[in-house]
C-alpha cells in the first residue's frame, strides 16, 4: 500500500502545473525555504542554462529530494519539454528509497489559440529494496479532447503481479482499486474504489489567481520571515513584491532590471572576467543529479544567532553539523 501511496503522491504533482501564464524568469541562487512544525524544505535554483532546480525537503519520517530540468522544442504553434530530472523519498523507518523521473510536458497555442497545457508519457517509481514498480502512464490528449488529464499508474509486487491500480484525472481525483476488478476505471463499482487524493478548490479571493491556499500562503513574507530569512529568498525579489501589490508596471520594470543584471553577469563569466558559478546548498552528484549539503541548515542557525534570534525549526531527527 506505501506503493500505492507514493504513486498518487508522484502523479498529483502534475496537478498544479496547468497554469499558462508566464513564470517569473528563475535566478541564478535564487532560493526558496519553507518550514512547519514537522517538516522543512528548501529550493535553490544551481543552473540558469539550462534552467535547473534542486530541492530538499526532510521530517522525521522521511526524506525528500528533487532536481527539474527544462528543455524546449518549438514545433510551430507549440512547445515541447521533454522529461529531464528525477524525484525521490527515502522512507527513514526501513531505510527504503523510491525513485521516479518525469512527463513530456507541450504547451499548444503559443501563436494561435487558447492557451494549454499536456502532460503525457510514462515514469516508473522503482524501490531500492524489491523489484517492485508503480507504472504510471499519462494519456496524450487527443482530438476534441480525448483522454486529456487520464492516467492509470499499474503498481505490481515483487514478483510482478499487478495486485492495484491507481487512476482518474491527474487534476482533479485520484482513486485506487485491486487488480481483480481489471484496470479500467469506469468498470470498477465506486464501492471498490478508493479516493486517496482530491485537488481542494481555488480559493474565491487570493494574491495569486489561479494558485491554492496552500501556494498563496507560501507566497506571503511575514514579519517573522523577514527577519529569518536569507536575502536570497525569492519572497525578496522586488519584481515579486511589487506584483502582489498589484503594481504591473513597477513590477514590470524591476523584473527588467533583474533578468538585465544577470545577463550581464553571465556575459562577465564567459569572458572570463568573472569566476564560475558556485553553487551554495546542492553539489552535483556521480549520477547527473544534485546533493544536498545540508550546509544552508548550519549556516541559518548561525545567521540567526548573530541577530540575537533564537533559532527555530523542525526536529527532523538529524544533526546538520
Amino acid at each position: 500500500m506505501r506503493l500505492v501511496r507514493v504513486a498518487v503522491f508522484a502523479i498529483a504533482a502534475y496537478s498544479s502545473a496547468e497554469r499558462t501564464t508566464k513564470p517569473f524568469n528563475p535566478l541564478l541562487g535564487e532560493t526558496f525555504e519553507w518550514m512547519t512544525n514537522e517538516t522543512r524544505f528548501l529550493a535553490e535554483q544551481v543552473s540558469h542554462h539550462p534552467p535547473i532546480c534542486a530541492s530538499h525537503m526532510e521530517s522525521k519520517e522521511w526524506e525528500w529530494w528533487q532536481y527539474k530540468g527544462v528543455k524546449a522544442k518549438f514545433t510551430g504553434n507549440a512547445v515541447v519539454s521533454p522529461p529531464d530530472g528525477q524525484t525521490s523519498v527515502r522512507f527513514k523507518a526501513d531505510d527504503t528509497t523510491y525513485s521516479w523521473g518525469g512527463l513530456t510536458s507541450c504547451v499548444h497555442n503559443l501563436i494561435v489559440g487558447r492557451l494549454w497545457i499536456d502532460h503525457y508519457g510514462k515514469f516508473v517509481v522503482g524501490s531500492s529494496k524489491s523489484k517492485a514498480s508503480a507504472t504510471c502512464e499519462f494519456t496524450q490528449c487527443g482530438w476534441f479532447s480525448r483522454g486529456w488529464h487520464k492516467v492509470l499508474a499499474t503498481v505490481r509486487d515483487d514478483d510482478g503481479t499487478v495486485r492495484y491500480y491507481v487512476g482518474g484525472l491527474w487534476h482533479e481525483r485520484l482513486s485506487f482499486w485491486d487488480a481483480k476488478h481489471g484496470k479500467n476505471i469506469d468498470k470498477v463499482p465506486d464501492s471498490e474504489k478508493t479516493v486517496l487524493w482530491e485537488k481542494p478548490p481555488l480559493p474565491a479571493k487570493a494574491c495569486w489567481r489561479n494558485f491554492t491556499t496552500f501556494v498563496n500562503d507560501l507566497c506571503q513574507l511575514t514579519p517573522t520571515l523577514h527577519a529569518s530569512l536569507p536575502r536570497s529568498d525569492s519572497r525578496f525579489r522586488p519584481d515579486i513584491l511589487e506584483l502582489q501589490k498589484n503594481n504591473y508596471r513597477l513590477a514590470g520594470n524591476e523584473k527588467f532590471k533583474l533578468e538585465e543584471q544577470q545577463r550581464a553577469e553571465r556575459k562577465l563569466r564567459n569572458n572570463g572576467e568573472l569566476g564560475p558559478w558556485q553553487q551554495r546548498w546542492f553539489e552535483p552528484d556521480n549520477n547527473g543529479g544534485w546533493k544536498f549539503t545540508r550546509q544552508y541548515w548550519t549556516k541559518r542557525a548561525e545567521r540567526l544567532a548573530a541577530k540575537g534570534v533564537e533559532p527555530f525549526g523542525p526536529d527532523v531527527g538529524v544533526s546538520d553539523n
